[in-house]
Parts: C-alpha cells; structure tokens; sequence
C-alpha cells in the first residue's frame, strides 16, 4: 500500500499509515464489511432456530417466551453493530485529528517556527505518536532555557552582591542550566540527527544544534570542547568549562 499523503509504503491491511496516520480506506471499508456480514449471518441464523423452535412447539407460553428471546437477540445484534458503528466513528474522528494536528505541525515545522509548534502541542496536549515534533520541541525547550539562563545572568543587578563570592553564588545556577541545556541539545542532535531513522526533521535539529554552538563561541569554546560539555561529568575540565562561563560574564559585571 502506498500513502497518498506521505507516499511511504505499508501493508495493504493495515487501517493507517504507521508514519503520517492517515486512514488506509480501503482496508478500512473491507473491515468493516466483514465484521457487519458476519453480524447479518449471526442475526439471520438466531432467528432460523428462534423460527424453527417456535413451530415445533404448541404451547402459547413457550412461543411467546421464544418470541422475547428473539426479540432480545435482535436487540443485541442492532446495539452490536450501533456499537461497532459508534467506535467507527470515534476511530474516524481520532484520524481526522491526527491529520489536523500533524498538518499544523508540519506547516510550523516548515516555517521554523519551534516556539509555535511548542504552544501548538502545550494547547493541543499533543503527546505521544508524533516523534517527528517532539524531537524539535525537546532540543528548543533546551535552546530556549539555555538562552533565558543567559538573560538571567545578564540582568543580575550590582545591588544584588556585595563581592565576587556573592556574584558566583547567584549565577552558579544559571551557568549550570547553561552547560546542562547545551549537553541536552548536543546529545539530541547526536541520537536523532545523526541516526537511521530519518523523520524529515533533521534541518531542523541541525539548525537548533547550530545554534547552541553558535551561543557556545561566546565563551570561546572550540568545536571539539563541544563533546566533551555533552559528557556532563565531574572532571577537570568540566570544572574549567564552568570557571570560563563564570569569567565570562563576571568581566561583562564589572
């Protein structure tokens, strides 16, 4: 089978396309065919005996006793299929969200706008089976929270200390969420950029990655220092890294 929205190629059985959801109709309708034939033949075999015991007997009450179960049989046969109608529809409505959520997204995605696709999926509580965005989503998150670090330290007031000790107590958080959120990103790019199952976000966690190394130049960070924050360890020259940051924006605090 092959998506006519996406053009990826599935099992003729499948209800949808695994990559993009969309509704494989005609397997769809073939389902649903033989579940309601199998329901008819269900139906018209319950009345065949209901009939048939009905004649052999002459007793009104037995009749009549049959009658009801019939009647109670055919009732359940009608809300079978009106249930299996109703779950129909809700699947349905399921797939026509999912086609209008993963339109939206894709056209977000287009435009670079990752701060929209992020209020998109919050307003939507979008979550789960949409990987493709939720990869972006998660490296800007981290952009964005490495940024907002950046700005923090830079709005750090003189009233605010007294010494260099005080300065490095209040901004010892934010430079820690700066390197925290730059290894998120670099090792998000390293696990979905660079592997085999390509989503068709890739130019987007490019960019974003692109970023964070273009934020990290400030500091005078070299491509291969680059690895080496991702780690996120203990050692010396993780130590050296915070101690460059902190020089950094002591000297712009002087």
């Amino acid at each position: 089978m092959i998506c006519k929205n996406c053009s990826a190629e599935y099992p003729d059985n499948q209800l949808s396309c695994p990559y993009c959801h969309t509704e494989n109709r005609r397997a769809a309708l073939k389902k649903k065919k033989e579940i309601l034939r199998g329901y008819d033949k269900e139906a018209a075999a319950m009345r065949k005996s209901a009939e048939a015991y009905a004649e052999q007997t002459a007793n009104k009450w037995t009749k009549m006793i049959f009658a009801i179960l019939g009647i109670v049989a055919v009732i359940g046969v009608l809300v079978t299929i009106i249930f299996i109608a109703g779950s129909r529809m809700a699947v349905n409505h399921k797939y026509a969200l999912e086609a209008e959520y993963t339109k939206e997204l894709e056209a977000l995605l287009e435009d670079s706008d990752y701060e929209g696709m992020q209020a998109y999926m919050r307003e939507k509580e979008i979550s789960g089976g949409y990987k493709k965005y939720e990869q972006v989503v998660k490296m800007y998150r981290q952009y964005k929270s490495l940024k907002e670090s950046d700005e923090s330290i830079r709005n750090l007031e003189s009233f605010y200390y007294k010494n260099r000790e005080d300065w490095d107590t209040l901004a010892e958080y934010y430079i820690d969420d700066i390197l925290d959120s730059a290894a998120s990103v670099i090792n998000d790019y390293e696990q979905y950029g660079k592997d085999k199952d390509f989503l068709g976000n890739e130019n987007a966690l490019e960019e974003i990655y692109l970023w964070v190394a273009e934020e990290l130049e400030m500091y005078d960070f070299e491509e291969e220092d680059l690895d080496e924050i991702a780690l996120k360890d203990e050692s010396d020259r993780c130590n050296e890294f915070h101690d460059i940051v902190r020089e950094y924006y002591w000297e712009m605090a002087e």
